[in-house]
């Protein structure tokens, strides 16, 4: 994962990555999986319909599909690579690879980085971050919204980029707050645009809240999505016309323009706050209890317990505390993909309806 300080900086770096992409749909038939000379790496072999082959790595993510595409589980497979045994994993590769269909091979960097549907729809980085730019510069300089970027990270599968809207800001109330006479946590709308090149997820556009004190965030569920499928593509190494991407930059602004002006009004702000109030004051007996409910509703390691604990004894035994723990424990996390699906749960929380809340404080069984 790497973190960029502006749009500019960003856009240099996908522009480079950009020129080092190839594309190539291939025949199941003309793939083959093979260990390099010194029987150390995996390497897969693409024979290009002139007949001629080349042979490329495959970073992480392509190795994650592979094993799910071929059902090798993935504690084996990793096994496998770990010990130096892979000449018995290329043999396992090429032998439970699925015979059906042609794959769309996306190399970057003289890396296999995806290997995808041929019916996969692409839709790489850089239109997405040219219209969201153009979209929030005109609504900064054509309706002097006050839109700040506060996060511009790119990793193996998703770029992510968040702003927030200083135009719009309100607080937060849990209980202990109102009966004590206190402010509640100022909060600004804002919205996550992101999108992967390599299948993991379409792109989306989704309302996002930032938590001013902390500087945390939650990520709203509900948002706009476009999944990655479209028409078959031909045989052989693909090459992008302008006008081919000019066309998805048009289809990108339509969407993105209408789901950033729905994110960016007052009334779908204001509605957002509104149910989080709702929820925020429902008070959380037994924290313990309900940490070790969240570790197993979400899926998460029993390790990071005593880190939620840590971070709930911060902040008021109410569902908008427990809503902090997680967001701020995102924030110690390095793989920004898992600090997302963190956001995400923070949102769902104060999401879930007021039995669910207290019940969270029963014993886990």
């Amino acid at each position: 994962m790497k973190k960029y300080k502006d749009l500019p900086e960003l856009a240099a770096e996908l522009q480079k990555l950009m020129n080092s992409n190839r594309d190539v749909v291939v025949p199941k038939e003309r793939l083959r999986v093979i260990s390099d000379s010194d029987n150390k790496i995996i390497k897969m072999e693409i024979a290009d319909t002139d007949e001629k082959k080349n042979a490329y790595p495959l970073n992480e993510y392509a190795h994650s599909q592979v094993s799910e595409k071929t059902e090798i589980p993935k504690t084996y497979y990793d096994r496998m690579r770990e010990r130096g045994k892979v000449t018995l994993l290329a043999n396992n590769i090429n032998t439970w690879l699925p015979e059906k269909d042609a794959r769309l091979i996306r190399i970057q960097s003289g890396q296999i980085r995806a290997i995808l549907s041929n019916k996969y729809r692409i839709v790489d980085h850089v239109p997405v971050l040219n219209v969201a730019f153009r979209e929030i510069k005109r609504k900064i300089e054509e309706e002097k919204q006050r839109i700040e970027p506060i996060d511009m990270n790119l990793t193996d599968i998703r770029m992510y980029l968040k702003f927030i809207n200083h135009s719009l800001s309100d607080e937060i109330f849990d209980v202990t707050e109102v009966s004590e006479g206190k402010k509640g946590d100022p909060v600004n709308a804002g919205i996550m645009i992101s999108n992967s090149e390599v299948g993991s997820g379409g792109f989306s556009v989704t309302p996002f809240i930032n938590i001013i004190r902390c500087t945390n965030g939650l990520l709203q569920e509900t948002k706009l999505r476009i999944i990655h499928i479209g028409k078959e593509l031909e045989l052989g190494e693909i090459q992008w016309s302008r006008r081919t991407m000019e066309l998805e930059d048009e289809l990108l602004k339509a969407k993105m323009v209408d789901f950033i002006d729905q994110c960016f009004t007052e009334k779908v702000f204001r509605k957002w706050v509104d149910q989080i109030n709702e929820k925020a004051g429902v008070v959380i007996e037994r924290p313990v209890d309900a940490v070790k409910n969240i570790i197993k509703r979400f899926g998460m390691a029993e390790k990071v317990e005593d880190d939620l604990l840590n971070f709930f004894a911060k902040e008021n035994n109410t569902a908008w505390g427990l809503s902090n723990a997680l967001t701020s424990y995102a924030k110690t996390v390095s793989d920004y993909d898992k600090q997302v699906e963190l956001e995400r749960a923070g949102a769902e929380v104060l999401e879930l309806p007021e039995k669910q809340l207290v019940a969270l404080s029963e014993a886990v069984e």
